[in-house]
């Protein structure tokens, strides 16, 4: 690799963080896409034999370290300025909502129209309008789970949760805005442990996971306190952390098809922590851009549509195969494939034609007189900045 500055005399761009966005997103959709062709399997068309060399479901947890690292990383002048916590959570809110709320609304759609030829299910308005909000639902009932409509969606209600959280906290100075957040999610994580609490939204929201948004904000405060590492260090941690997470101990995201792992110390510890070591590697070292990785940098920016629109690609590349017959000639790994690159191809296509305009539209639309959004625009969230990292 090479060191090559930045294009940007005002800012440095982390391209291994987009890369490292595109793998946690692809990591997602190939597990999903595996466990489509694995429900083709139970149908009736072929044998299917899942491939568990990484813990797919584990780029989730990548998604949250990043998005506690963007968090404070990309926010930098907001500390502690007036209206800070406000325009941070107007900010994001205009990254996160607008493509969310479409895709929400295709699939409620869909939904209406599975369920008016037949289908048994549906969701009540409470549940509806639960998903709209971010807020935890248990949509398809009590034993069911807290996921809203569009399932993935259960990634974002702890994303806007971490937002609310940061934002109360942007009054703040830096420092005490990092120790403050990292202090609530610990004493959250205590309380779910002690008082295991019954209802969804605190059910939720005291789950263990969201300690990887604080092992990412513990990153980035040492980022923009100035640490920086050797690189033979980064190198070896980077290696450690990808090791530890790729070994998956406790098989955490190896159950039986359709099982979602659970959200517990467990996960932080086996998939969290890893992958902060391994961003932590990657950013208190030397910042660099290597042009091969470019394709992976763009899937970086891409990577929330990605995320967001894969359900519909499987859903229509299952009714495709089955219909055509596809899958008795070719069998179903190349299904799998075809998925993901389906889903690419569909990432792209929404974050130029959704994506963008809606978050330049929703930036209009909610400025407030006498003020101008940054340009570039300041990333956000791993799951919703359109742009490359930039910051001050």
């Amino acid at each position: 690799m090479t060191a090559e500055k930045s294009s940007s005399k005002s800012a440095v761009r982390i391209d291994l963080v987009q890369v490292l966005r595109a793998i946690a997103a692809s990591m997602v959709v190939f597990g999903h896409s595996q466990t489509a062709a694995a429900g083709l399997q139970g149908a009736g068309h072929g044998s299917f034999v899942r491939l568990t060399l990484l813990p797919w479901g584990g780029g989730v947890d990548l998604f949250f370290v990043i998005s506690g690292f963007i968090m404070v990383y990309a926010s930098q002048r907001l500390f502690a300025a007036p209206g800070g916590g406000v325009e941070f959570l107007r900010r994001r809110l205009v990254r996160v909502a607008p493509l969310y709320w479409v895709c929400t609304s295709a699939f409620l759609a869909i939904t209406l129209l599975a369920h008016a030829k037949g289908d048994p299910r549906t969701f009540s308005l409470p549940a509806i309008a639960a998903s709209y909000l971010f807020l935890p639902f248990r949509s398809f009932g009590a034993h069911a789970g807290t996921f809203p409509l569009l399932d993935l969606g259960w990634t974002l209600n702890y994303e806007m949760f971490f937002y609310v959280l940061f934002a109360l906290v942007m009054g703040l100075r830096r420092q005490w805005a990092v120790a403050a957040v990292i202090a609530a999610l610990t004493a959250l994580t205590l309380a779910g442990v002690i008082l295991r609490p019954t209802g969804a939204v605190l059910l939720f929201w005291t789950q263990p996971i969201v300690l990887d948004f604080g092992l990412g904000v513990l990153v980035a405060s040492l980022r923009c306190s100035g640490v920086r590492w050797p690189t033979a260090l980064c190198w070896l941690l980077a290696i450690l952390g990808i090791v530890a997470f790729c070994l998956d101990p406790l098989k955490l995201f190896s159950g039986p098809v359709g099982a979602t792992a659970s959200n517990g110390v467990a996960r932080v510890l086996t998939s969290g922590l890893p992958m902060a070591i391994l961003l932590a590697a990657i950013v208190l070292g030397r910042d660099v851009v290597w042009r091969p990785l470019a394709p992976l940098v763009a899937l970086g920016n891409a990577s929330y549509s990605l995320y967001l629109v894969h359900p519909f690609v499987l859903i229509l590349v299952e009714k495709l195969v089955i219909r055509t017959g596809l899958i008795s000639r070719v069998g179903l790994w190349p299904i799998v494939f075809l998925a993901l690159a389906l889903s690419v191809a569909a990432a792209f296509a929404s974050f130029h034609l959704l994506e963008e305009p809606l978050t330049r539209l929703a930036l209009r639309a909610t400025r407030r007189p006498g003020r101008s959004d940054p340009t570039p625009v300041v990333a956000s969230s791993p799951l919703s900045f359109p742009s490359p990292l930039e910051a001050p």
